[in-house]
């Protein structure tokens, strides 16, 4: 298995878009805050941008975050999971996502 983080970039925007190459496949991911329920959610598209699934809550130590919703095979290989650097369990929150707490793609290849 390999573990690539994801750039998480917030700089104190609610919403942003960028594109990612997952074991070989170009993808699109928007991540956003849900202020009303606290949370960052993400959306993922394919290359072309249309949407593969919407609204994935981005909670620290919830492997496989796509799949166990059942979106089986909309990633060709991997998944993706929230961590929290500091071991503590912590949730992204407004402030330390992309710091403190970081979004990574699970793979199973090894390259």
């Amino acid at each position: 298995m390999n573990l690539k983080e994801i750039p998480v970039v917030i700089a104190k925007q609610t919403r942003y878009q960028f594109s990612v190459l997952l074991d070989g496949v170009r993808y699109y991911v928007e991540i956003y805050y849900n202020k009303r329920v606290d949370t960052w959610m993400m959306n993922l598209k394919d290359a072309t941008q249309a949407a593969i699934v919407y609204g994935i809550p981005l909670l620290t130590n919830v492997i496989n975050p796509i799949t166990r919703f059942k979106f089986v095979g909309v990633l060709q290989f991997g998944d993706f999971t929230v961590l929290d650097a500091l071991g503590l369990g912590a949730d992204a929150t407004f402030f330390n996502f992309g710091q403190d707490v970081s979004l990574f793609y699970l793979s199973i290849n090894d390259g």
